[in-house]
């Protein structure tokens, strides 16, 4: 290699480094996340869903988040599985930050999405492997919840089955984000 060579491989180097130094310093937060889009928190893959940084988990980890909606009745304010997603134990779990969370449903920090919810965000919402439950109760009885397929479709099933919890929460504008997990190319950031 010539001098010539080197000191242009040299200052291509320099380049690298001073761009690479450059994206460290900018912090990554929610809102620089367009809707639709996944991003990294805390260790696992979400979508945001709307404006106002309401995400959705990607990720299933069945070693917590599987449970019965409740073994008498569809209705989630008093139910278990609002209980249980909401407990600092899945919270600490889960590896989120109280303070990054505002409160989405009442004054739930992490809820399930509704039956409308999910109609209305259908196509901003990837798939997950196997159904999951939403916060909606079945109209015509009170022994029934509304669940998502893994097709997509929405259907019944009696309160006391056992299905997966992808939850959801409201991040605070100024959360610290990682692109890691978007389906989009890096470069058009």
């Amino acid at each position: 290699m010539t001098n010539k060579e080197l000191e242009q491989e040299i200052k291509r180097l320099k380049e690298q480094i001073a761009e690479m130094q450059l994206k460290e310093k900018k912090q990554l937060t929610i809102n620089d996340i367009k809707i639709g889009q996944q991003f990294e928190y805390c260790g696992r893959t979400y979508t945001k869903l709307n404006e106002e940084n309401y995400c959705i988990i990607d990720d299933f980890d069945s070693d917590f988040m599987y449970c019965i909606f409740d073994p008498i009745t569809n209705n989630y304010e008093e139910s278990i599985i609002r209980q249980y997603i909401n407990s600092n134990r899945f919270i600490e779990r889960l590896g989120v930050n109280k303070d990054d969370i505002k409160p989405h449903y009442k004054e739930d920090l992490i809820t399930l999405l509704s039956k409308e919810e999910y109609e209305k965000y259908r196509d901003l919402i990837q798939d997950y492997d196997g159904w999951w439950a939403t916060r909606s109760a079945s109209s015509y009885t009170t022994t029934y919840f509304c669940y998502i397929s893994n097709i997509g479709a929405i259907s019944t099933s009696y309160v006391s089955s056992s299905s997966r919890a992808r939850i959801g929460f409201t991040l605070n504008p100024e959360t610290p984000v990682d692109r890691k997990g978007n389906n989009e190319d890096k470069e058009d950031y």
